[in-house]
């Protein structure tokens, strides 16, 4: 049996949106660990680390090697839709990092006859444990440690302050095109207006969340959407885990108190940050949950492929201890 041990999930001031918190954590912890106590003593003020997620208490699972992983979750403007959820897996002891990006649309059964799809369980009253719990069913009760909810603002300011990330924008077309080379998409709804030309550049902190975010005219929908989220994430940690970002920090950890819910303390940042210091990029694994596309009735899901899904999460997000106890 899996040892569990209850950790509360704490607030920081507001809450939502993509994958890039995890950009966020990378870079400015790891530059971080240079500071000193001077920022372990004011990373620990910033954060509030005593206010659960609306008075909610979250079951972790306890930490037993050297491995911690992270769900990170992400909504659109309206607060009510995970725009990315991803699951990261940090092995501190073999320097690496695993992440597994789950679809928006995965197909999740709540009660045992309610169908949803994934992403909407950030709206319910549940929120952050709504979606843990779908993820644990997902993946054959992976360990999820700890947890990072961003909003949208927090992408753009943290790629803006960072000087923009360079990235080859591919040529997606699609009826928003009018000819033009690049990615192009507008949505008044969601306030989401996508102009970005083809090829190699430098990009600021919109383009950057219209390049994530973008997903009309992909071949394979959400799978390829998904590369394209990797892929840049790899060229964030590439381009910007460099110890000249150290006196980017503060104004990192402003942005992310102000647009975070996270419960990772100091000390176990500044630990994960150091297993990251030095990493080799090869040692960067990243997936997609198996699975396909299908019509579960008129309602078009993704659903996921348990059998290929737990042998993913055996391999890369558990430590291969634990996966001869839990077979035993």
């Amino acid at each position: 049996m899996r040892r569990r041990k209850k950790y509360s999930y704490t607030s920081v001031p507001n809450s939502l949106i993509v994958f890039i918190a995890s950009v966020m954590f990378i870079v400015a912890t790891a530059s971080g660990v240079v500071c000193g106590t001077e920022f372990y003593k004011w990373y620990n003020n910033a954060f509030n680390l005593s206010e659960t997620v609306e008075g909610q208490v979250i079951e972790g699972d306890e930490i037993t090697g050297e491995r911690a992983n992270i769900l990170v979750m992400g909504v659109d403007k309206s607060g009510l839709l995970s725009d990315t959820i991803m699951l990261i897996s940090v092995d501190a002891e073999g320097k690496s990092i695993s992440a597994m990006s789950i679809l928006r649309d995965t197909r999740v059964v709540i009660g045992g006859s309610y169908s949803y799809k994934i992403n909407s369980l950030i709206g319910t009253k549940n929120k952050e444990q709504a979606t843990i719990a779908a993820v644990k069913s997902l993946t054959g009760d992976a360990p999820i440690n700890y947890y990072i909810t961003v909003k949208t603002q927090a992408f753009r300011d943290v790629i803006d302050i960072l000087g923009g990330v360079e990235y080859d924008v591919p040529h997606i077309p699609n009826k928003f095109s009018n000819g033009r080379r690049g990615m192009y998409y507008d949505d008044p709804y969601q306030d989401l207006h996508i102009a970005i030309s083809e090829g190699q550049q430098t990009l600021d902190g919109e383009q950057a969340e219209g390049l994530v975010r973008f997903r009309d005219g992909y071949a394979n929908a959400d799978e390829e959407r998904v590369k394209v989220q990797q892929d840049f994430l790899k060229e964030v940690v590439k381009q910007k885990l460099t110890l000249k970002n150290a006196n980017k920090v503060s104004e990192m950890y402003n942005v992310a108190k102000a647009n975070i819910r996270t419960n990772i303390s100091p000390a176990t940042a500044f630990r994960l940050a150091k297993a990251l210091v030095g990493m080799d990029l090869e040692n960067i694994n990243t997936f997609s949950m198996p699975g396909a596309a299908e019509y579960v009735g008129n309602v078009s899901y993704f659903i996921a492929n348990p059998g290929k899904t737990k042998e993913l999460i055996d391999q890369y997000f558990i430590d291969p201890a634990e996966v001869v106890e839990s077979e035993q």
